[in-house]
């Protein structure tokens, strides 16, 4: 009896973590979309002096909160990632805005594609 009740708790501990862990990698996912978005918006408007602020801000953001996204993430899905929110403020300083555009909206799709892999579907399991 003890053998399955320490089963049964150490299985709802276990899915309790990844619930937990699927729920704060979604959630870092989403804020760092927020304000890649806010970034697009910027140089969309061709605001250079707000622009480079913002992408300074990201870049800062992506080094706080990486490490929640790589704790659930294979590193590989996220070097690219690092390296396209590294340069965005290298084209907000350059102004070239559409090149920054471009990299922002790449972020965004990675972004979305890991969230849209980590959730525990049939599809991703299978």
């Amino acid at each position: 009896m003890k053998r399955t009740v320490f089963a049964f708790v150490a299985i709802i501990l276990t899915f309790g973590i990844c619930v937990l862990g699927l729920n704060t990698l979604i959630k870092t996912c989403e804020e760092m979309t927020v304000h890649l978005e806010e970034l697009s918006k910027l140089a969309r408007e061709k605001d250079v002096d707000s622009t480079i602020e913002k992408a300074t801000s990201v870049v800062s953001l992506w080094h706080d909160t990486h490490g929640k996204i790589e704790a659930f993430v294979p590193h590989e899905e996220t070097d690219e990632l690092e390296e396209i929110i590294n340069s965005l403020p290298i084209y907000a300083k350059q102004g070239n805005m559409e090149r920054l555009e471009e990299r922002t909206e790449m972020a965004i799709i990675r972004l979305n594609h890991i969230i849209k892999n980590e959730k525990p579907l049939l599809s991703n399991i299978f």
